[in-house]
């Protein structure tokens, strides 16, 4: 059986709880360090990539939401980094740890920092986060 198949068995047998023989368990935890080690776009883990992804779409729904008055992808940019200073310096220390988005922040800028920081423990720089809301089209 292919490497790939026999991965997909394994993970139906994982999900269901089921104890693996040795040789499946060391072919699974392989499978596994090569998703998280493994280079992806700019040099970064497949794991990394997919938690800026996800960073990156609460940033550019931040800025639909809350910066459409505001002209120009660079004044939205540092709009959305005051904001995400202001919010890491006062609300994070005190919420990252909180699992689910605080009610108080739903629908504010800070919740969709929340939810951005969460997702990656680093807000992007000025000209990363241009070039996210420009190729969003925001």
């Amino acid at each position: 059986m292919a490497t790939a198949e026999r991965l997909e068995a394994l993970a139906d047998d994982v999900a269901a709880g089921k104890p693996l023989a040795p040789e499946d368990a060391r072919l699974v935890a392989q499978a596994v360090r090569a998703l998280i080690t493994g280079v992806g776009p700019n040099g970064a883990s497949a794991m990394r990539a997919a938690d800026h992804r996800e960073r990156d779409r609460h940033l550019v729904e931040l800025a639909r939401c809350h910066c459409r008055h505001i002209i120009g992808i660079r004044a939205q940019a540092r709009q959305i980094l005051a904001w995400a200073r202001r919010y890491e310096a006062t609300g994070w220390p005190r919420e990252q740890h909180i699992i689910e988005i605080p009610e108080h922040r739903r629908d504010k800028p800070e919740g969709y920092i929340w939810a951005a920081l969460k997702a990656s423990p680093r807000m992007p720089g000025d000209t990363t986060l241009r070039e996210i809301l420009k190729n969003s089209k925001v």
